[in-house]
């Protein structure tokens, strides 16, 4: 058999033929398989960082101004924003906090008249340890002040909005004097779990803002024992 009807007799073949149609669509169809979960779990995700923010903001601000040190049953102290804090393990649940997720809770206040910049009236963070963002330290958008540092020094400071906080307020317009205002700002570092050289796009923090306003015109301006 010569060279050219060899060639002929490969080009009639159909031998294993849907074999290799399997073999050119297989890696497209494991793409958009693995592409559709990972998709799937950066909604939901999504979903649960904005359902926490929202949670957390909603049972601060059901809470009662402080009067007194120590704050009377029902009344907001240091211990209760621990409390509330703690529950965005359960609200990010079956994705895990811990080190990968935590919240920050602002109490802003525009105290002068002639002022439009809000005062922090305190400010406090917790339910994770997630502390970085692409090899950055994660701060405030409420004042710029890292998760880290923020203690006592953070009461009765000046806002400095940035980022969404920034457009949030811009758009709304500025406070008006004495209202108070509660800003939830919750962070989760979205991870892929193939590894994301993969993918169409990376690794990288989720996060989502919550403004709420006190209950019953109770200017949350006070957090005993302990502002930190």
């Amino acid at each position: 058999m010569t060279l050219t009807s060899r060639f002929k007799h490969f080009l009639r073949a159909e031998n294993a033929a849907s074999l290799i149609e399997f073999a050119i669509t297989f890696p497209v169809l494991l793409l958009l398989f693995l592409g559709s979960v990972e998709i799937s779990r950066y909604i939901i995700i999504q979903q649960k960082v904005e359902k926490s923010s929202y949670t957390i903001a909603d049972l601060v601000t059901r809470y009662s101004a402080a009067t007194s040190n120590p704050a009377k049953s029902g009344e907001l102290d240091q211990a209760e924003v621990d409390t509330v804090l703690a529950t965005l393990d359960d609200l990010m649940d079956p994705f895990d906090a811990g080190e990968n997720a935590v919240a920050c809770i602002s109490s802003v206040q525009r105290v002068d008249t002639l002022n439009p910049v809000p005062t922090v009236r305190w400010q406090a963070a917790g339910g994770g340890t997630l502390s970085t963002q692409g090899g950055q330290t994660i701060s405030s958008n409420v004042n710029n002040r890292s998760l880290g540092s923020i203690n006592s020094s953070v009461r009765n400071s000046a806002s400095a909005f940035s980022g969404e906080i920034a457009d949030a307020f811009a758009f709304a317009g500025p406070m008006q004097p004495n209202e108070n205002v509660i800003i939830v700002e919750v962070w989760y570092q979205f991870e892929l779990l193939l590894g994301q050289t993969w993918f169409l796009f990376n690794d990288g923090i989720i996060k989502s803002n919550a403004f709420f306003a006190p209950r019953n015109n109770d200017v949350m301006r006070d957090l005993p024992p302990d502002f930190v």
